[in-house]
C-alpha cells in the first residue's frame, strides 16, 4: 500500500520469472518491459498528479489549513443560529459535514505519512499538534452548536458581546492561514479583552456555559496558529 516504487522493482521480476518459466527468451524481453515500466510510470505519475491527487501528504499546510478554515465557517454558522433560532438546514448541514469532512482528511493524511516516519520526522509533530487541536475545535464548536436552542427559547437579550465575540473567533479561524504573526496577536488581544469583559458580566447559568465553550475554543487557537505556520514554513523550504 505503501511502499510502490518497491512493489513495481519486484512485480517486474516476478514478470521477467515468469516468461523465464514459460520458456520465452528473458534477455529479449528485458528491454521491452523495462521500457513498459518506464512509460507506465510516467503515466501513472502524471494520473495521480494532475487527474487523481491522492498525495495529501506533500500538502500536508494546505489540508490543514482547510481544516481550520472550515471548523471557522461551522463556528460561523453555529453563530447565525444561536442569534436566529435553531435549524437544521442544508446550508448548515453542509458546513457541519465539511468540518467534520476536513479534520478526517487530515487525520488520514497523518496516518498515511505516520507509515514513514524517518522521512517525515520534521513534520509528524506538528501535524499531530494540529490533528488534536483540529479535534478539540470541531468538538467545542460541536457542544457550542448543541445549545443552539437554548438560547433562542431563553430569549437573553444580553447575548450580543457573545455573538461579537464569537464573530471575532470564527473570523480568526476563517483567516488563520493568511494570517501574519503581528495581526495574529493584535486579533487574539483583541478577543482576549472581549472575553475578560465577558467574565466580569456573568450571571446566568446560560452566560456559564456559553462563556465556558468560548474560553475551551480560545484556548486551542494559539497553539493551532504556530502549528500550522510552521508547518507551513517546513514545505516552503
Amino acid at each position: 500500500s505503501y511502499k510502490y516504487s518497491f512493489s513495481t522493482f519486484f512485480i517486474t521480476i516476478q514478470a521477467l520469472t515468469s516468461l523465464s518459466l514459460a520458456g520465452l527468451d528473458v534477455y529479449h524481453a528485458m528491454p521491452i518491459r523495462i521500457i513498459d515500466t518506464i512509460v507506465g510510470s510516467v503515466i501513472a505519475w502524471a494520473a495521480a498528479t494532475y487527474l487523481w491527487p491522492d498525495w495529501r501528504y506533500l500538502t500536508l499546510s494546505h489540508t490543514a489549513a482547510q481544516t481550520i478554515t472550515a471548523n471557522g465557517r461551522y463556528l460561523d454558522a453555529i453563530l447565525d443560529q444561536l442569534q436566529n433560532g435553531s435549524r437544521d438546514d442544508v446550508d448548515y448541514r453542509l458546513t457541519r459535514r465539511q468540518a467534520h469532512e476536513s479534520t478526517a482528511a487530515l487525520s488520514s493524511t497523518l496516518s498515511d505519512m505516520s507509515s514513514n516516519p524517518k522521512k517525515y520526522q520534521d513534520r509528524l509533530q506538528d501535524g499531530f499538534t494540529l490533528l488534536k487541536t483540529s479535534y478539540a475545535l470541531t468538538g467545542h464548536i460541536s457542544a457550542l452548536g448543541a445549545y443552539r436552542d437554548q438560547v433562542r427559547i431563553d430569549g437573553n437579550d444580553g447575548f450580543a458581546p457573545y455573538a461579537k465575540l464569537t464573530h471575532h473567533i470564527a473570523e480568526l479561524l476563517t483567516q488563520m492561514p493568511q494570517t501574519d504573526p503581528e495581526a495574529f496577536e493584535t486579533a487574539m488581544t483583541q478577543i482576549r479583552q472581549e472575553f475578560a469583559e465577558l467574565e466580569q458580566n456573568t450571571q446566568a447559568q446560560q452566560d456559564h456555559i456559553l462563556k465556558h465553550q468560548l474560553d475551551l475554543i480560545i484556548r486551542q487557537l494559539t497553539p493551532c496558529y504556530q502549528a500550522l505556520h510552521r508547518q507551513a514554513d517546513v514545505e516552503a523550504v
